[in-house]
């Protein structure tokens, strides 16, 4: 049973000043595959979903493991693994609008996954506690309590924010510069969802026509205990709630597909320049996820154990 936790927000080696680095350039024999080379280069430095994932492990761990083992000795079990959440998504290349992932869930799918271990935790709150259990949770927790600095760091390393910022720059431009401006593509998303759906999504920004679309899917949302869990069969009130976001999707794509093709090509430079300029900051980087991958591993984590459960028997 969980007592209480601590919350939580979500080593490394380096190269030698001298050492130099080179990468194979990005590109592919056809869009696919130039997309995923682009994909692969940005992990690289950003984590991929396994690693931000392992992340996750290694946070909840930091934060909670030491207090879980104690009220585990003591008499009381307590799994810090119920803690452990689906890593946020990082899309490689969604400043640049134009390429984001075709009929991509960021609202349905998510919801799905996280409903799925909202109600394992909250089945497990529901266990009644004792007055003892409580004075031990006290002196479990006593003098245990993370330093949040460090704990941060686990899932967003020291020059991460730079290097993001400084890709969301270069990408962006130049998928503007050949598909049109972040205003073009909305204003195309916005006319296709209303003239071929019906639905009507805010403006101008990004960003607002997200939060409008959000806001229109809130009311269908069905109770946690009815969302289908990912992989189950649909219901009909699941349906029902991503509906909007299907069309949306849709409707995106169909702005989208005219452009794909030349945006992609036109980000192949662009990236091999923010490669070559950044390749010490990336190797950096790539030694971070590694270290984390392998203390992950240490706590249970594996690309097919997402959330560290236990293993029995």
């Amino acid at each position: 049973m969980i007592v209480f936790f601590f919350a939580s927000a979500c080593g490394q080696s380096g190269l030698e000043p001298e050492q130099e680095v080179a990468f194979e350039s990005v590109g592919g024999s056809d869009t696919e595959a130039t997309i995923d080379s682009i994909v692969e280069s940005f992990e690289r430095w950003h984590g991929t979903p396994f690693d931000r994932q392992a992340a996750e492990v290694v946070t909840q761990y930091s934060v909670n493991g030491a207090f879980s083992e104690c009220m585990t000795k003591a008499g009381y079990p307590v799994s810090w693994q119920l803690l452990i959440v689906k890593a946020p998504e990082w899309p490689a290349l969604g400043a640049t609008r134009w390429l984001r992932t075709p009929m991509h869930s960021t609202i349905a799918d998510p919801l799905r996954e996280g409903a799925t271990r909202q109600l394992a935790v909250e089945e497990d709150e529901n266990e009644p506690v004792s007055t003892r259990q409580r004075e031990q949770a006290e002196a479990c927790r006593d003098g245990v309590e993370p330093d949040p600095q460090v704990i941060d760091e686990i899932g967003w390393p020291p020059g991460l924010d730079e290097l993001s910022e400084e890709w969301n720059q270069v990408t962006a431009k130049a998928a503007f510069a050949v598909a049109g401006s972040e205003e073009d593509y909305v204003r195309c998303v916005r006319r296709n969802s209303a003239v071929k759906f019906g639905l009507e999504l805010g403006g101008p920004t990004f960003i607002d026509m997200m939060s409008s679309l959000r806001d229109q899917m809130a009311p269908a949302a069905p109770p946690v205990g009815e969302i289908p869990p990912p992989g189950a069969k649909s219901t009909p009130a699941w349906d029902v709630y991503k509906l909007p976001e299907d069309q949306f999707l849709r409707a995106a794509w169909l702005c989208q597909e005219p452009v794909y093709d030349d945006v992609a090509a036109a980000l192949v430079g662009v990236v091999d320049e923010f490669n070559d300029a950044h390749a010490a900051e990336i190797m950096e980087l790539a030694a971070h996820w590694a270290n984390v991958r392998q203390q992950a591993s240490g706590y249970g984590w594996s690309p097919s154990n997402p959330y560290a459960a236990p293993s029995h028997g």
